[in-house]
């Protein structure tokens, strides 16, 4: 998998001189590989690095926000625009009959594996389960 996605930064706080159109860059690479487990539940594991940095709707990267604060955790030991994220992932997902009342889960974990220094380094645990009822002729 390789990917370049832009999204808009409205989770940046502090825009500088109130630019109000910051966007949020990711360039991301990967490979993830997806096996069933046994009946009804299925499995994923990948490597996935990604790099990620703040810009202008000039292209300007932006480092501080209006605070002075950094907006990515590598300024505080290199000053880069950017920061890198090596992610190993597990994800684990059970599905039911697949008919109206059945149930899902899926348990995502993600480890950020720093082997730079300066590297992002984090545990991310996501679960979410859903389960169909059905009360009178509404689902």
């Amino acid at each position: 998998m390789i990917q370049n996605s832009r999204t808009p930064g409205t989770i940046v706080h502090g825009n500088p001189d109130g630019n109000s159109s910051l966007t949020i860059g990711r360039t991301t690479g990967g490979i993830e590989l997806s096996r069933p487990i046994r009946p009804k539940w299925s499995g994923t594991a990948g490597l996935i690095f990604q790099r990620a940095g703040v810009s202008d709707n000039n292209g300007v990267l932006i480092i501080r926000d209006r605070y002075n604060s950094p907006l990515t955790a590598r300024l505080y030991s290199n000053g880069n625009t950017h920061d890198d994220t090596l992610l190993a992932k597990i994800e684990t997902v059970y599905t039911g009959s697949g008919e109206h009342g059945s149930s899902m889960f899926v348990l995502n974990v993600e480890q950020g594996l720093p082997l730079l220094l300066d590297w992002l380094s984090f545990t991310r645990v996501n679960a979410r389960a859903r389960k169909g009822v059905q009360i009178g002729p509404t689902r």
